[in-house]
């Protein structure tokens, strides 16, 4: 299990090995956003 955590929202993300998003804690709405900078397309 990895964490992140952005450096502009604060918010602290959870990680398996598969880079699926397990538990996510945010002060953040929009999750859009957040999905953009994890995954760029």
């Amino acid at each position: 299990m990895s964490q992140l955590i952005c450096k502009s929202c604060g918010a602290q993300f959870n990680y398996n090995t598969n880079g699926d998003i397990v538990k996510a804690k945010m002060n953040y709405t929009n999750l859009d956003e957040i999905i953009k900078i994890l995954r760029p397309s």
